[in-house]
């Protein structure tokens, strides 16, 4: 390993977002606010963000919360208001999150509506001007908040186009981390990115790390680096190949509910909180090799960075395997 290169900046995502919860399915159901991301267990210990944030300050490391704005249409406000209050409290980095499917709420009508419409969550295949709009208003909610202007945009799901960094770049927002082909893979190929840096339209997209890992499914090999999906195993060997050459930052996908069990008990999921705290541990207690970076708050040296091109990592098999194996039912 070559000890000369810098340490490897590993970008601790969250998406902060509610959950539609049935509401377009079931004829009784509703959405689920502040519970989806607190997650509160049987004693009233959050299992979601209140743990996250606890894991987060016992290894003095920083994250990046991408809070979603549209779902204010059914709830207001105040919801994700605290939510958003609580994380900027703690010292992290809050970005803009957009999931279209809550702007289905803005017709008084939309139970009825769903009789002969879908409702659609994609950020890709939109018009400008209803991309403009999403991200004027949360830029204009963040501000009604009082915390920082978001400088940085993820899509929901993931799902983007071309035509939404260029709304972007028309709006004067640099960062992206939009991209994660191991969950949507875009249309454009420019957009089929597994890592790296790379400047789309004006804009600078980080992509979530996307890795190839052949089990169990060889003919859809890509899988993309989240905290319910990735084994620490898998997280470890990845971080060392990404060390071995000059290097993009590493991007990692989490929601605050992986960390807990199905609603509505929220017990604590062990699994998935053991590989976080590993992860942290790993890059608190190794500061030359690894570290901890949020996506906003270094704003100059982002943009002034040198694009970095995608590359294919992909962990041992016996790694792939010990995922396999964890994800088996007990």
């Amino acid at each position: 390993m070559n000890s000369t290169l810098p340490p490897l900046e590993i970008l601790l995502t969250v998406d902060v977002e509610f959950s539609i919860h049935g509401a377009f399915t079931l004829p009784d159901a509703t959405p689920l606010g502040e519970e989806n991301v607190l997650c509160p267990d049987a004693s009233g210990r959050e299992q979601g963000l209140g743990r996250l944030l606890d894991i987060l300050a016992e290894h003095r490391l920083i994250a990046t919360f991408f809070c979603e704005t549209l779902q204010t249409t059914w709830f207001g406000p105040e919801p994700m208001g605290r939510i958003v209050q609580k994380i900027h409290t703690a010292g992290h980095d809050a970005q803009l999150h957009l999931h279209p499917c809550w702007a289905f709420f803005h017709h008084p009508d939309w139970r009825e509506r769903l009789r002969h419409e879908r409702p659609n969550d994609n950020c890709h295949g939109r018009t400008i001007q209803e991309l403009t709009r999403w991200i004027r208003a949360g830029r204009e909610q963040f501000r009604q908040w009082g915390v920082p202007q978001p400088v940085a945009l993820r899509a929901g799901g993931l799902r983007v186009d071309r035509q939404l960094y260029r709304v972007m770049a028309d709006l004067s927002m640099p960062l992206a981390s939009h991209v994660g082909i191991g969950i949507f893979m875009p249309e454009e190929p420019e957009l089929r990115q597994a890592n790296g840096l790379h400047r789309i339209d004006g804009v600078l997209e980080v992509p979530v790390m996307s890795y190839h890992a052949r089990l169990p499914r060889p003919t859809r090999p890509w899988r993309a680096l989240t905290l319910t999906g990735t084994s620490w195993w898998e997280m470890r060997a990845l971080l060392d190949q990404a060390r071995r050459t000059p290097h993009a930052p590493v991007v990692v996908l989490i929601h605050p509910r992986d960390l807990a069990g199905p609603y509505p008990d929220h017990t604590a999921n062990r699994l998935h909180q053991s590989r976080l705290e590993r992860l942290c541990r790993l890059i608190a207690t190794h500061p030359d090799h690894y570290q901890a970076v949020p996506l906003g708050t270094g704003l100059e040296r982002w943009l002034s960075a040198s694009p970095i091109p995608s590359r294919t990592l992909s962990p041992p098999w016996w790694t792939q395997l010990m995922r396999i194996l964890e994800m088996r039912p007990r």
